[in-house]
């Protein structure tokens, strides 16, 4: 097994981290008996959903109301599959991208294309909220207050 980890001192460094995360999401796409796997790359308050490519792991959410959304990871994943800490109902801080819509506090949200993002939903699709924001986002993405629904 390999494991990359972002050193200490680069965690400051945005545009290294940035290029870490990058990396480690291309790599995750890729697929060859000669490849050493890497399943996927995430963080605290990231939206994670259930890989169906890959039973019984986690992925960063990543697809417009995606059904397979379990939670958001409230702390670094722990060996991999499905041990990392999620939270699935309270008040949490999650990722939200208001470029799909300016987020409003009593907004619905969704799991947005912007991996481990969640976004105002524009439609009700059964299975597919996510939770409850409890504060605003006029544009960009940021982290908010969400109360987090049971699915």
């Amino acid at each position: 097994m390999a494991l990359k980890i972002l050193a200490p001192e680069r965690v400051s460094d945005p545009a290294f981290a940035e290029r870490f995360a990058r990396e480690a999401r291309t790599l995750a796409r890729l697929s060859h008996p000669q490849i050493v796997g890497v399943y996927d790359v995430g963080e605290t308050g990231d939206l994670m959903a259930l890989d169906s490519e890959r039973p019984g792991r986690l992925r960063v959410a990543a697809s417009a109301t995606d059904p397979g959304v379990v939670g958001v990871a409230v702390g670094p994943a722990r060996g991999g599959g499905l041990d990392v800490p999620i939270a699935a109902f309270g008040i949490v801080g999650l990722k939200v991208d208001a470029g799909y819509g300016e987020i409003r506090p009593g907004d619905l949200l969704v799991s947005s294309p912007t991996p481990g993002h969640a976004m105002r939903a524009l439609e009700v699709v059964p299975g597919s909220i996510v939770g409850k924001a409890l504060e605003p986002l006029d544009f960009g993405t940021g982290v908010i207050r969400v109360l987090l629904m049971p699915r």
